[in-house]
């Protein structure tokens, strides 16, 4: 039989576990017993060393309670160096401010939110076993954070604010979990690159203030939420072309403010939610061939965005309110909706250089239709029916390119027949009006006021047909 070291017949076990900064809390063993929820005999040669401790810790695999060192700021580093520690409780380290180092190397798994959140010191560590997040903000704000310390293939899951405020993560993201990206799980962190080709769903501010992300792969997304302020998702980041093969529903601001964007294809692309490129003023490559719902704002204010092809909206039936509002490039000069029934309030408000409106099937207008395009020559609306206040007003804009407006199914104009409703207020001298024949006596017999008034300041021609 070999020699051992032995003290007073006992054999001297060398430690397994340190802890730095509790030595005037936790300066006995049944005291960090208590603190692990062990039973005290399973900690043995303990030992002070300034404000230090350290012990060896027996009995196989235990577990850090839920809350155990939450707002400590005197605890400085907690190191397993056997790999016992198994399960973290929730806010097991949550605030420890002081907090530089730990090492729990058979750490698989999160088991309540916020474990290291707001360890701003968190530097040193052993995480190598870590493959599921499925707790919110585990290391929010750990502001020290490295690439390095994971092993991101391994990944299985990571949820809300995982690593939100992590602002040292650098570098490239490779994931080849499946599922769901989590809520600001990136946020303002400074990766370069996110490639992940299984995960179907991106929620919202997963990228948000990523100010130095340029590469964005995600081959089977279907959906990527984005809400409200705070959660747009790609919201200052630089990356400037998106290609999403199998995206189906993209959510509201999820491109809102981004000036970097110019090119986003998304070939199977059904659904884009409120403003989502609103003020995405150098997007001007948008392959969406399959659409059929567009939020209102959708692309407004996109000063570069050029007209689509004329059969790129053939599954759209809703022109939703103020959808192409701004967007002043002098390639935007016509729009087609083949199927489009409804269009919402002002759709085309302020673009300028629109000529050609094709809307052969819209049976109903909201308010403003054609405010503010000063250049449009050619509109077919002749299918109409219903049409809103407004229709030919603008600030400082006449339509003298629109010689004839052909509405001959319209009964009456929304609001009552003896109210002006400035409908033709901006047309053109001399323009020629065809509308249905009710209209010639739907005012008390006379015809709506609107037209007389376009009779009597714009030398309009009125054709009442039948």
């Amino acid at each position: 039989m070999g020699l051992r070291k032995t003290i007073f017949g006992r054999q001297k076990l060398k430690a397994n576990t340190f802890i730095g900064g509790v030595a005037r809390t936790i300066n006995t063993p049944a005291l960090l017993a208590a603190k692990l929820s062990l039973s005290a005999s399973r900690i043995t040669d303990f030992k002070i060393l300034g404000d230090n401790i350290q012990c060896n810790i027996t009995g196989g695999n235990y577990s850090v309670p839920l809350n155990c060192f939450a707002n400590n700021t005197s605890v400085t580093y907690f190191y397993d160096n056997e790999g016992l520690v198994t399960f973290i409780g929730g806010a097991a380290f949550s605030n420890c401010s002081n907090l530089t180092g730990v090492k729990f190397k058979n750490w698989t798994s999160t088991n309540g939110g916020n474990t290291f959140n707001n360890c701003f010191k968190l530097q040193t560590v052993d995480f190598s076993s870590l493959q599921s997040i499925t707790h919110g903000n585990t290391f929010y704000n750990c502001r020290l954070l490295e690439n390095s310390w994971f092993d991101w293939t391994s990944f299985t899951a990571l949820s809300d604010g995982t690593f939100t405020g992590c602002t040292n993560l650098t570098g490239s993201i490779t994931l080849l979990m499946s599922g769901t990206l989590g809520v600001n799980c990136f946020k303002e962190t400074k990766i370069t690159s996110f490639v992940a080709n299984n995960i179907t769903t991106i929620n919202y501010g997963a990228f948000t203030s990523c100010t130095s992300l340029m590469h964005v792969q995600a081959d089977s997304v279907i959906t990527i939420n984005s809400i409200a302020s705070n959660y747009q998702t790609f919201q200052l980041v630089p990356c400037t072309t998106y290609n999403f093969p199998s995206l189906i529903s993209l959510g509201e601001l999820a491109f809102s403010e981004n000036t970097f964007i110019e090119s986003f294809t998304a070939g199977s692309l059904k659904t884009l939610g409120v403003r989502v490129f609103g003020n995405a003023s150098k997007l001007s490559v948008c392959n969406i061939p399959n659409i059929e719902n567009m939020g209102a704002s959708c692309f407004a204010n996109c000063y570069s965005l050029p007209s689509f092809s004329d059969s790129n909206f053939n599954k759209v039936t809703v022109i939703s309110s103020s959808l192409f509002a701004g967007c002043i490039s002098p390639l935007f000069t016509r729009v087609v909706f083949n199927n489009a029934i409804t269009a919402g309030d002002t759709p085309f408000n302020g673009s300028v250089n629109l000529k050609d409106i094709i809307l052969p099937n819209l049976k109903t207008a909201g308010q403003g239709l054609l405010f503010g395009l000063r250049d449009v020559s050619n509109v077919d609306i002749a299918n109409l029916e219903t049409i809103g206040t407004g229709f030919m007003n603008s600030f400082g804009v006449n339509y003298n390119g629109l010689f004839t407006v052909n509405i001959p199914k319209v009964t009456s104009f929304t609001g009552s027949a003896s109210v002006l409703k400035s409908m033709f207020a901006k047309a053109r001298a001399g323009i020629v009006i065809n509308v249905n024949i009710a209209m010639s006596t739907n005012n008390a017999g006379s015809p709506d006021l609107d037209l007389q008034w376009a009779v009597t300041n714009k030398s309009a021609i009125i054709n009442y047909i039948m």
